[in-house]
């Protein structure tokens, strides 16, 4: 079984079709908690998802995340609409500069 995914581009970049090939969150103890304006309770999740394009070479990350806000007994989920996609190669490049740079 395989999970595929699409995904339209604005500003001409058009539609990449990929294959799931990983998926990483963190654990639970690592998630980030805060209290909000109106006293609600915000955590968020973050994932890492590498992708095989299915239409060309390489791969891909796309970072999507998720927001629960929790208040009087009820939580909302908020899928986070910004989640940046970006080939792997660019990535590791902006890796390696901050670590060279002392930053990781």
């Amino acid at each position: 079984m395989e999970f595929d995914l699409a995904f339209s581009f604005g500003l001409g970049a058009g539609c990449a079709r990929c294959k799931v090939l990983h998926v990483s969150a963190p654990v639970e103890d690592d998630l980030i908690t805060w209290t909000g304006d109106a006293g609600e309770t915000v955590t968020f999740y973050p994932f890492l998802v590498v992708l095989a394009g299915t239409d060309k070479e390489g791969r891909s990350l796309w970072l999507p995340y998720w927001h629960t806000v929790e208040k009087d007994g009820s939580t909302e989920r908020k899928y986070g609409q910004w989640a940046p996609f970006i080939d792997d190669f660019l990535f590791k490049s902006l890796v390696e500069q901050a670590r060279a740079s002392g930053f990781l």
